[in-house]
């Protein structure tokens, strides 16, 4: 997205994550793909049983995923 932004060419069209698209400065938005053509990337997140320091890795997934940050991520295109 930030090659698109470059070029400057008119009518330059690219296809990426909504995510991706969203914090690209000089790109626009302008619609999802049809049905059967999206792009759907699943993300996951758990501390682990060995952590270093297993109660910020909690917190830091709790954030990730919870409700202080549902904004941030309805913003950034992320489905939820």
């Amino acid at each position: 997205m930030r090659a698109l932004a470059a070029s400057g060419e008119p009518g330059a069209v690219g296809c990426t994550q909504v995510t991706e698209i969203r914090y690209t400065p000089g790109v626009t938005e302008v619609g999802a793909l049809p049905e059967g053509f999206e792009l759907r990337t699943m993300y996951a997140a758990a501390p682990l049983c060995a952590s270093v320091e297993p109660a910020a890795a909690r917190v830091l997934v709790e954030w990730l995923g919870g409700g202080r940050s549902h904004a941030l991520r309805i913003a950034g295109g992320f489905e939820i």
